[in-house]
């Protein structure tokens, strides 16, 4: 903030003015009662990184009208300029942490219901409390002045607008490996990452290592013939990775009559309507070859009884596997479709929006892709989460940057009008990036909760690739179908190539 600003009073105003908004959200999270710890954790730093651009937005066009009208005149000026793209960047990461609030994963809508709760502060915060400060320390932001410390990005404009199609290229080489590549990324359901971290965790690895790993499962079948029961545990008996199975007919045996034994030893096995079937396994918590296994008990079971239930830790991640997959293909779905329509209603243009979230998704994708390529698991949280979060608060620098670009082209030839739009607003961006990739980056390095270690990584790595995306390859796109956005957007108005 510093660097980009031209006063040293000037990032304590946003700060004061997002701050408040952050004080505000977390004080008013006692109408839920309770609150995730991941949300208690992740909720101020994302709030901050994804509404500080509306603070940027606006002091920046304040201080460009200030060279020319009185202090109150150019902020009146500032407000109605700053307002529509402030207001579509604000919908559009209200829209992404909506989404989140229809997962069936409860600490989506956790999460989700406190930063959208967050966003709509800060925007009002910034629209409101920010012009009023400003104008109350004026004299005082004047006195404070220094020299720039951002450099210029005047030759930038000619250097991004030679490497754009190579860059397009790039993009659409990795565009196909990426998509796939993150579909297949292999995920964590459970908490062991976290216990592994604490002291008791790191001593039951120990023990693991030493004694091997035994997990078990616990199948519930109705109590009916034993003979049935037999035929079922010499079934699940032969399912790889299981290593033993415990029951009555297996422990005392289906010929001895439940009469003769001992009512206790009865009832570790049987209850009123149930009989309990020990599975022991030599899997480890969760992961794929867990999962395949899990699945092969319930097909065994299901070929020799209608109602079964399995329980246990794998069988509870496994049931929570399949709920994630829907809720990612959901939420993905529901973020797109409504900041599409944004998108729609901001510039009323039909081939615009498609064009944006190309650009944003293709860099959530290969973001998504690298634990993939470098075999590692990513937290389902992290996931689900990056979707929605990196779609809807790196959409603003595609916003700015295309609304800069549409009004230059009313006047400029299409590689004129994109060039001037690079040297005016790389800065603006790159202040933007800057500060949410650094609270994601901060998040990764500070947090010894893996959960929230990952989410930070994901946040970090994925601004600086939609950065790298808006800079390099929106810049090829727009001039690219320059002749389609015009021929698609209502009332558009360009200068005529020659």
């Amino acid at each position: 903030l510093i660097i980009s600003t031209s006063s040293w009073l000037e990032p304590l105003l946003f700060l004061f003015s997002i701050g408040t908004a952050v004080i505000i959200n977390m004080g008013t999270n006692i109408i839920y009662g309770e609150i995730s710890f991941i949300t208690q954790t992740v909720s101020p730093i994302l709030q901050i990184a994804v509404s500080m651009d509306y603070a940027i937005f606006l002091l920046h066009s304040f201080n460009d009208y200030c060279s020319s009208h009185e202090p109150q005149k150019a902020m009146v000026l500032a407000m109605k300029q700053s307002l529509p793209t402030v207001a579509a960047s604000a919908a559009t990461t209200i829209i992404g942490f909506t989404a989140l609030i229809f997962m069936r994963f409860t600490i989506g809508a956790d999460l989700g219901l406190n930063l959208l709760k967050g966003v709509a502060l800060s925007f009002i915060s910034v629209m409101v409390l920010l012009p009023v400060i400003t104008l109350l320390s004026y004299k005082a932001i004047d006195k404070t002045r220094h020299g720039k410390l951002m450099p210029s990005f005047k030759k930038a404009g000619n250097l991004l607008m030679k490497l754009r199609i190579p860059f397009l290229i790039l993009a659409l080489i990795v565009l196909v490996p990426g998509f796939l590549a993150q579909s297949n990324a292999e995920f964590l359901y459970g908490t062991s990452r976290i216990a592994n971290a604490s002291r008791v965790g790191k001593d039951t690895l120990l023990i693991k290592e030493k004694f091997g790993e035994e997990n078990v499962l616990v199948l519930l079948v109705p109590k009916e013939d034993p003979g049935k029961e037999t035929e079922l545990c010499d079934a699940l008996s032969e399912i790889s990775n299981v290593t033993n199975v415990v029951s009555f007919v297996t422990a005392v045996g289906a010929e001895i009559p439940r009469e003769f034994v001992p009512e206790d030893a009865v009832q570790q096995f049987y209850s009123e309507n149930y009989a309990r079937i020990i599975i022991y396994t030599d899997t480890e918590e969760e992961g794929q070859e867990t999962f395949n296994t899990v699945q092969a008990v319930i097909d065994t079971a299901a070929m020799y009884y209608d109602t079964h239930y399995l329980a246990g830790q794998s069988a509870t991640l496994y049931d929570m596997k399949k709920v994630v997959s829907i809720d990612t293909t959901l939420v993905s779905l529901l973020a797109i479709i409504g900041i599409f329509m944004v998108l729609l209603l901001t510039f009323r243009s039909l081939f615009l929006p498609l064009l944006l979230l190309f650009t944003i998704e293709t860099a959530i994708w290969i973001n998504l892709s690298i634990p993939y390529f470098t075999g590692n698991a990513l937290s389902f949280v992290g996931y689900l989460i990056i979707n929605t979060v990196q779609l809807g608060a790196t959409v603003d620098y595609a916003i700015l940057f295309t609304n800069t670009y549409l009004n230059n082209r009313k006047t400029l030839l299409k590689k004129d009008a994109m060039r001037i739009t690079i040297e005016d607003n790389l800065a603006a961006i790159l202040t933007s990036a800057g500060i949410l990739s650094t609270a994601g980056f901060a998040l990764a390095y500070t947090s010894s909760n893996p959960i929230i270690s990952d989410l930070g990584t994901l946040l970090g790595r994925g601004t600086l690739l939609s950065l790298t995306m808006v800079a390099f390859v929106l810049p090829a796109l727009l001039v690219l179908f320059d002749k389609a956005i015009w021929k698609t957007t209502l009332k558009g108005r360009f200068r005529k190539d020659a």
